[in-house]
């Protein structure tokens, strides 16, 4: 494995999708990842504005939030760091 280390935020509800999740970035062979998982929003917003996250990977399901207002609020908490949002679904 590389020595590059990528620091990834997951905001996940679902313990099996999350586990996947972590399980499937574990067999990365080119870098090494660190996951934190939180389970709601607002304890992902929390934690993305005390920093040192690389990537943010997100639950889009409409029932916890409105994907507009994700990227109003996290661009206001990480202003002045490179950002680059991406909708994926699966």
């Amino acid at each position: 494995m590389n020595d590059k280390v990528i620091r990834v935020l997951l905001l996940e509800d679902n313990k099996p999708d999350a586990d996947l999740i972590q399980g499937m970035l574990k067999k990365a062979k080119k870098a090494g990842f660190i996951v934190e998982v939180c389970s709601t929003l607002l304890k992902g917003l929390e934690r993305l504005a005390k920093g040192n996250i690389d990537v943010t990977l997100l639950d889009l399901s409409p029932r916890h939030y409105r994907p507009r207002h994700i990227r109003q609020d996290s661009r206001a908490r990480s202003a002045g760091a490179d950002s680059c949002h991406h909708k994926f679904r699966g």
